[in-house]
């Protein structure tokens, strides 16, 4: 089953009257007749984007280029482009099952206009693994309503390594006390 469904530009229409302030128009009868220029004069997928934007049950944050972000990554990528078991291990994939990447841009053909963060799509780089266990980034467009911005230091992968960068070449941590490896304990 799909996660998107497809709504009447006439249940749009129904939305957007809501969203007139009837008080800020002379005639009340021409209500009707914005919402349908309205309708009519907006792209699909910014009509799309407002229902959206108006039915959420929390704030959204919006996305812009270098910003790390999370979503439901495409079913047909699991065993093709990533193994779940190795996601987790290495900290790439969210509790939730959404997996990490990176925004790059919007997918607008223009290489003079300014990054949009409410085009119809934009480009990210997912962040999977290659067969080393080491990250490799995949080129993806997705929905940029669909995903969730968040912080570098929450992915567990960028915790991990953080922790693992302030071990010094000696072998102890920062504050002196022996390296997070265990010894192995002789029995007398």
């Amino acid at each position: 089953m799909s996660d998107t469904i497809t709504l009447h530009k006439d249940v749009i229409k129904v939305l957007f009257e809501k969203l007139i302030d009837t008080q800020n128009v002379n005639i009340r009868a021409n209500v009707k007749h914005i919402t349908e220029l309205l309708a009519n004069s907006i792209p699909d997928n910014a009509l799309e984007g407002a229902v959206h934007l108006m039915l959420l049950d929390e704030p959204y944050k919006k996305v812009n280029v270098g910003d790390y972000v999370r979503f439901t990554p495409p079913s047909y990528h699991v065993g093709s482009e990533y193994e779940i078991d190795i996601l987790n291990d290495m900290g790439l994939m969210h509790s939730s099952g959404d997996v990490y990447g990176i925004v790059m841009g919007d997918t607008s053909w223009s290489s003079n206009k300014k990054y949009n963060p409410f085009h119809s799509s934009i480009k990210i780089d997912i962040l999977y693994h290659n067969g080393d266990r080491e990250i490799k980034r995949y080129e993806h467009t997705i929905n940029p309503l669909y995903v969730k911005r968040t912080r570098k230091s929450d992915i567990p992968y960028y915790k991990l390594k953080n922790s693992l960068d302030k071990i010094n070449n000696n072998g102890k941590t920062i504050n002196g006390s022996n390296s997070i490896v265990p010894q192995e304990v002789s029995e007398s």
